[in-house]
């Protein structure tokens, strides 16, 4: 079934070539195939890809790739007219597969979601080859959390389509903040808890902040944290587990829990130290008693190896084959 759907994704008349001056194709993927989604992590040195062929022979491919660049940038040029896009870390990028378009690639690293049309509301006549949600506005901040959320939990294999795919149909729309419905606003909460979970623990982080940067009001914010007792419990709770990640398991260092209280922004030690026994039990001078915390284990990403090995020898050979 992997080889099937990957053959249908990136079919092998895909011509792969390096760029000027490049090293080889150094290629890393890692692939999860699901019931309606495939999605990847890859990284890749400077390349060119020309799809013009991709609409020959075997006919259109029915998805819409959305991609995230966490490190460098593609250029990509539609076939049959005049678009020219230019994508960039930070934003969120939707790709069809249907029409005939070329790429240059720097060295990357970036997360793709290869999705059918349909499940998204994809039509290829009314949206351009290639459109871009930009990561500062409301929107992007909604989809490149939930993308993040999305693979953290295809790694505790516990991933749930149904928010992350009304989020994209959403902001592919122009609907994202203004909607209703009660996946985009479960997918929009899930966002603000990964970014309020992810923001760096010297930065403020606000209700207020935080209803401006993703577009609801200070309501919805207060609900998405309403179980963890506020904003502020979970931002304190996110500290706590960070110093207790620092500290448990680790031989005492003069001056260590000083230095953590002062950089995670406590008013003293003493605070600091109340709030730590409280969560844990114990002062953070006893925190070397404490178990490190139980990363969880790589999950494959598809059930059966076999079939995933199978699937990038398929598309190694590919490759291969048509750089020559």
């Amino acid at each position: 079934m992997q080889h099937d759907y990957w053959q249908q994704v990136s079919p092998a008349s895909y011509r792969v070539g390096r760029v000027p001056n490049g090293n080889g194709l150094d290629l890393k993927s890692k692939l999860w195939v699901l019931d309606d989604i495939v999605a990847s992590q890859f990284s890749a040195s400077a390349h060119r890809i020309d799809a013009v062929a991709a609409t020959r022979g075997r006919g259109r491919a029915p998805y819409v790739k959305v991609r995230v660049y966490e490190a460098g940038h593609a250029e990509i040029q539609e076939a049959s007219g005049p678009g020219q896009y230019l994508l960039r870390p930070g934003d969120v990028h939707f790709i069809d597969q249907s029409r005939p378009w070329s790429a240059r690639y720097a060295r990357h690293s970036q997360k793709t979601l290869i999705i059918p049309h349909a499940l998204i509301g994809y039509r290829p006549s009314e949206h351009p080859i290639a459109r871009t949600i930009k990561g500062k506005t409301p929107a992007g901040r909604i989809l490149n959390y939930s993308i993040k959320a999305y693979y953290a939990s295809l790694e505790k294999g516990v991933a749930d389509n149904a928010g992350l795919l009304a989020a994209l149909e959403a902001a592919l729309n122009g609907a994202l903040g203004v909607s209703r419905r009660a996946d985009v606003r479960a997918a929009t909460i899930t966002a603000m808890r990964r970014f309020a979970l992810e923001t760096p623990i010297s930065q403020d982080v606000s209700a207020e902040s935080v209803a401006r940067d993703f577009g609801v009001s200070r309501a919805s914010v207060f609900r998405a944290f309403a179980d963890d007792g506020g904003l502020g419990r979970f931002r304190l709770g996110v500290k706590l587990d960070r110093a207790h990640d620092a500290l448990a398991g680790q031989p005492q260092r003069r001056g260590h829990v000083s230095e953590l209280a002062s950089e995670m922004g406590f008013s003293s030690t003493a605070h600091f130290s109340d709030a730590f026994q409280n969560r844990f039990g114990v002062r953070p001078s006893e925190a070397s008693k404490l178990i490190p915390s139980t990363l969880v284990p790589d999950l494959a990403p598809v059930n059966d190896p076999n079939d995933l090995e199978d699937t990038l020898r398929w598309s190694l050979k590919a490759i291969a084959r048509t750089t020559g």
